[in-house]
């Protein structure tokens, strides 16, 4: 193999052009530029007309195979960017969305209090947790989530971002953690919403690599979770508290009339950056 970077980029680019849009190929290959060479898109501009180093093909190699597999980047990188902070991720744990950047920022933007106690029901790598602690250093934060790996990748992103957040293991189909006695001011949850039915549909990247006890629902009570999330808030929730939960679209109106039946009545659905139902805000 030889050639420069720039010849190296552009026939990743064009490979992952089968899978991906050339918009996406070209993202992912920049990525895979930064990890491997070290490199910002400002010095591969500078660089890219210079011989690929030689000691690196093998590796660059190894990259490509593994994303025209259908690997994220993320996994291969071990790292992913979220509401402008960095976090390990591995095949344990979800990679944070863009919408889920929405959520985090809707909870920033109608909560600027001091000692608000806040749980993060499903943490995964603790992207929202971590993000909202960064952001709002007096809140007390706690997150959950049913995987001990899981948890021991978010810790390690607590740590990594330099925020204290309390992590515990708890189901919430059965949860057992926290007494009638332990409230909060904010609930807030994205967990698995897309019904198991659908799996053919996803892409091979997601279908293939992410967890799936993270992604996918029963296909006859795809509501499973928001049910005992809901039940939950119902018991933990202060009377003037706020409930933000992350939805799969097909199933808004659903959703909302759940909570709403389980005596959750302030109930509004909120769409996303693409005006899709995204979020249901929900306050007792």
């Amino acid at each position: 193999m030889s050639g420069t970077i720039l010849s190296c980029f552009n026939q990743l680019v064009n490979n992952l052009t089968t899978n991906y849009s050339r918009r996406e190929a070209e993202s992912i290959a920049f990525m895979a530029i930064e990890h491997l060479l070290n490199y910002s898109k400002f010095q591969y501009a500078e660089h890219r007309f210079l011989p690929f180093p030689q000691n690196k093909y093998n590796l660059w190699n190894n990259i490509e195979l593994r994303l025209m597999n259908g690997e994220p980047i993320q996994y291969i990188t071990g790292l992913a960017n979220f509401y402008d902070l960095q976090f390990y991720v591995n095949p344990d744990v979800l990679i944070p969305r863009q919408e889920t950047e929405e959520l985090v920022h809707l909870i920033l933007s109608e909560n600027n209090f001091q000692k608000i106690k806040l749980l993060d029901i499903g943490t995964g790598c603790g992207c929202i947790a971590i993000s909202l602690k960064k952001n709002r250093s007096d809140w007390e934060i706690f997150a959950t989530d049913i995987s001990a790996s899981a948890l021991n990748i978010a810790s390690k992103n607590a740590e990594f971002n330099n925020v204290k957040v309390n992590f515990i293991q708890d189901d919430i189909c059965n949860s057992t953690v926290f007494n009638s006695d332990k409230k909060f001011d904010i609930i807030v949850s994205n967990p698995p919403y897309i019904p198991e039915n659908e799996m053919d549909k996803i892409h091979k990247n997601i279908k293939n690599f992410e967890p799936h006890s993270a992604l996918f629902s029963p296909d006859k009570n795809p509501l499973k979770f928001y049910k005992h999330i809901a039940n939950f808030a119902s018991e933990h929730l202060i009377k003037s508290g706020t409930l933000y939960v992350e939805i799969n679209e097909k199933f808004a109106a659903e959703t909302s009339s759940l909570f709403k039946n389980i005596g959750l009545n302030y109930t509004e659905i909120i769409n996303d950056i693409n005006e899709k139902p995204r979020i249901i805000r929900i306050c007792p």
